[in-house]
C-alpha cells in the first residue's frame, strides 16, 4: 500500500504498479507482484491480519517462491508480521517493509525500503523470523515496536537489539535470526472474538473486568500493567473471578522495554498476580502481540496450562 496527499490528508492512493516500475532487483531474481489490499493499516483487524498469513503461505508452497516482501502500512505493520510469525508454516523468509513518507512527499523512503526489503529476503537463512525493515535497520517481528509516529526510522527493538541493518548494498546480520519454525505447536486457523485487551490506569476498580467476564463472556484478557507488570491492588479480585470463570489472563506491561516479571509480590504485584490469580506473564510480548497470541491459542481450544510455554 501506498499514499498519496489529498485536501484532507494522505489516504491509500492505488500506487503500486507505480511502486514496482521504480524497482531494480537483482537481475537473476523475477519479482512476482501481488495486490492483496488497498486498506489503511489501521483498519486491519487480527482476521485481516491472519487471512494475509494463510495467503502468504498459500504463495510460499510454490517451488519458485524464494520468499516474500509484504509492503504494509507502519501504523499496525509490526502486530501484522508477529501473526504471520505465528502462522507462517514454511522455512521460507517473509520481510515486512512499507513508507513514512508518500509518494507526493519530500524524501520519499518507500523505493529504497522495498529495495532493501527484497535483499534481506534473500539473505536470510532458511526458517527466519519474520522479519521488518525500515530505515537502514531489520528487526524481528516478536521484538519490533513503532516507537515513533513521524520518523521515518521509527521501528525499534523491545527486548533485543536489531536483527542487522543495511550497510550501502550489503545487508548484515548483528545476531542469529534463526526461529522455531512453525512457532506454534498447532495450525493457526483462527482468531477467537472472546479475547480483550484492558489497560489499566491509576485507581482502577474491577467493573470493567468483571463486565468482560459476566456479560461479554471473555475467554480471555491481556491487561497492560504499569512498571514490571504490576496493577491496581483493586482489579486482583476480578481477575482471580475471571480465572475461577474460566477465562485466561495475561499480564503485559506499558512499558517499551523490560517486559513482565514476577518481582513484586503485594497486591497487584506481577509476583502476586501469578500466584494468587493465576495470571500468566507475557514477559516479552507488549499488550497487543499478546493479544494476537492469545486469540490463536483460545481459538484453537488451549487450556492455560498449554498457553503458559507460549509466553515463555
Amino acid at each position: 500500500m501506498d499514499c498519496v496527499p489529498g485536501m484532507d490528508g494522505a489516504a491509500p492512493g492505488g500506487n503500486f504498479e507505480r511502486l514496482m516500475a521504480h524497482l531494480a532487483p537483482h537481475p537473476e531474481i523475477a519479482v512476482r507482484p501481488a495486490i492483496w489490499s488497498d486498506m489503511p493499516s489501521p483498519h486491519m483487524t487480527p482476521e485481516h491480519m491472519l487471512r494475509l498469513a494463510m495467503d502468504v503461505n498459500a504463495a510460499l508452497a510454490d517451488p519458485a517462491a524464494l520468499g516474500a516482501v509484504v509492503l504494509h502500512g507502519t501504523d499496525l505493520m509490526v502486530e501484522s508480521a508477529f501473526t504471520m510469525e505465528l502462522a507462517l508454516a514454511g522455512p521460507k523468509p517473509v520481510v515486512f517493509t512499507g513508507s513514512m513518507r508518500h509518494m507526493g512527499e519530500a524524501g520519499y523512503d518507500g523505493v529504497r525500503n522495498v529495495r532493501n526489503a527484497i535483499s534481506i529476503c534473500l539473505s536470510a537463512p532458511p526458517c527466519a523470523e519474520v522479519l521488518v525493515q525500515l530505515g537502514d535497520w531489520i528487526f524481528s517481528a516478536r521484538d519490533a515496536i513503532k516507537e515513533d509516529s513521524l520518523s521515518v526510522d521509527p521501528i525499534a527493538s523491545q527486548t533485543r537489539c536489531a536483527a542487522g541493518r543495511l550497510a550501502g548494498d550489503h545487508v548484515v546480520f548483528m545476531r542469529p535470526v534463526t526461529a522455531k519454525r512453525p512457532f506454534l505447536p498447532f495450525p493457526v486457523a483462527g482468531m477467537s472474538k472472546d479475547v480483550h485487551l484492558v489497560a489499566a490506569y491509576p485507581g482502577m476498580g474491577p467493573e470493567l473486568i468483571d463486565f468482560l467476564v459476566e456479560k461479554q463472556n471473555a475467554k480471555g484478557l491481556v491487561i497492560e500493567g504499569f512498571g514490571a507488570g504490576n496493577i491496581p491492588p483493586a482489579l486482583c479480585p476480578a481477575l482471580k473471578r475471571a480465572h475461577d470463570a474460566g477465562a485466561v489472563v495475561v499480564v503485559a506491561t506499558r512499558c517499551m522495554r523490560g517486559g513482565v516479571w514476577p518481582l513484586y509480590g503485594y497486591p497487584g504485584g506481577a509476583a502476586f498476580l501469578q500466584k494468587e490469580s493465576k495470571a500468566i506473564l507475557a514477559h516479552s510480548l507488549n499488550g497487543p502481540k499478546a493479544l494476537l497470541l492469545l486469540k490463536a491459542a483460545i481459538a484453537h481450544g488451549c487450556t492455560r496450562d498449554e498457553i503458559i510455554p507460549f509466553f515463555e
